[in-house]
């Protein structure tokens, strides 16, 4: 992802003494600083221009901290102008990819739930530990790959907008849960990799 510098300003707040602002050709996440900061006034939804291209507001908690907006890319295709019959095409093409996101948004949740809340790390053995660690990251990978799949079909996912920043929250919160896992194993362990033994009582 491209970040902001003196060189490349943010296309958002131009801000241009950090890197805090990320950008890439499909999302734009604008960090809410005291200097620099996204338009007070924007709310969910809302579109701006940037370049000949649009963008529109689908989260005000992204990026590591939650502290950043993201803007997603759209564009200004209008369902209405269509005629009759390319309507009731785009309506079932709308269909079948929703539904393929859905499943694919299924899938993630369903291993998300298996996945184990930080306080009973202490609880587990080692091995219980090192599998939580791996579907903590499978999850993060398929929530990436979901994030990839409705970029590129964003046109004919129903509901868009809502959709990806449920996506990109969850992807935020995977995240943390893997950074605790990694504190987890600094407090912890002398090393990230410890003989697979039980660790109640240590």
């Amino acid at each position: 992802m491209k970040h902001s510098s003196r060189r490349t300003p943010c296309p958002v707040c131009d801000r241009d003494k950090d890197d805090k602002c990320r950008w890439n050709d499909d999302f734009i996440l604008c960090y809410v600083g005291n200097s620099f900061s996204p338009p007070g006034h924007i709310k969910i939804g809302d579109r701006i221009k940037i370049e000949q291209r649009t963008y529109a507001l689908c989260s005000q908690v992204s990026g590591f901290a939650g502290n950043s907006f993201c803007f997603a890319l759209v564009d200004d295709f209008d369902y209405r102008f269509l005629p009759y019959e390319d309507k009731i095409a785009y309506r079932r093409q709308c269909v079948k990819v929703t539904r393929i996101f859905m499943a694919k948004h299924s899938s993630a949740i369903e291993l998300i739930n298996h996945i184990a809340n930080d306080e009973t790390f202490y609880e587990m053995t080692a091995n219980q530990f090192y599998a939580n660690k791996n579907t903590v990251k499978a999850a993060i990978s398929l929530l990436t790959e979901l994030v990839e799949h409705a970029t590129a079909n964003k046109r004919h996912i129903i509901d868009y907008l809502q959709q990806i920043k449920t996506v990109i929250e969850v992807t935020r919160d995977m995240r943390q849960k893997l950074n605790s896992i990694y504190e987890f194993e600094r407090f912890l362990f002398a090393s990230p990799n410890p003989d697979q033994s039980d660790m109640r009582g240590q």
